[in-house]
């Protein structure tokens, strides 16, 4: 199957945003003014319209790693909804930690499968200072929580190594093939991540503002990696 061209890449991402942008400011409005209802319309659209689009989009390229970018879409909405309840159900949080984490994996493994069919180096042979550097990021983030964590300390670190491991897989993918926005995503979702354990588990941060710049992190980085998926899988798609 011939690859799609430049302008069918155009098209997608401009209905992206044409369909994103507006509800993620729905979304960002909602939670300033503190309107729950609000929030229970707009966040799930937001991962249906990544889940549509990117469906759509690539439905007629049998590529192995939109797969797993279609599983990870759906943990995504899974877990925005869970999100959402925290407050009235008790296991909430740990149902959305859950169907957050499948979304690291599979992310993971569409990132990985999609950097085997472009030949270049591994990123740390170009960065090897991010053996160093995301460790430390995870250590530092786990110390900062441990006091709050009690039984939620496993769950916490094993969620933190796979969200790291689809960072360095996303960083991977983006050197071989220089898709910044990919990676970029990664690294906006990792920073959203981290927002919301600190709010949700010590009172260092005032609950607003803190969901607030999570959600804004969190729609940027979504948003960047689905518009940098496309782009492997429109433009850089390969038999």
């Amino acid at each position: 199957m011939p690859k799609l061209s430049k302008s069918d890449y155009q098209f997608w991402v401009l209905i992206c945003r044409i369909l994103f942008i507006p509800v993620l400011f729905f979304e960002l409005w909602a939670i300033a003014r503190g309107n729950i209802l609000m929030e229970i319309i707009s966040k799930p659209l937001l991962m249906t319209i990544l889940l549509s689009v990117f469906y759509f989009a690539t439905r007629a390229i049998p590529s192995s790693s939109k797969q797993w970018i279609i599983v990870a879409l759906v943990f995504s909405l899974l877990g925005d909804v869970f999100l959402l309840f925290t407050k009235d159900f008790v296991n909430a949080f740990t149902a959305g930690l859950t169907a957050f984490l499948i979304t690291q994996i599979t992310y993971m493994l569409a990132f990985n499968r999609a950097a085997r069919k472009y030949k270049g180096h591994h990123i740390l042979f170009f960065y090897p200072w991010l053996v160093v550097v995301l460790p430390a990021y995870g250590l530092l983030l786990l110390w900062q929580l441990f006091a709050g964590l009690g039984d939620m300390l496993l769950p916490i670190v094993i969620y933190s190594i796979f969200l790291l491991l689809m960072v360095l897989a996303a960083l991977n993918l983006g050197v071989k093939r220089k898709i910044w926005k990919l990676p970029l995503g990664a690294i906006l979702f990792l920073f959203s991540d981290s927002l919301l354990a600190i709010g949700h588990f010590t009172q260092m941060l005032d609950n607003y503002p803190v969901q607030f710049l999570v959600m804004l992190l969190y729609g940027s980085g979504q948003y960047l990696i689905i518009e940098g998926m496309l782009y492997v899988n429109i433009i850089l798609y390969k038999n």
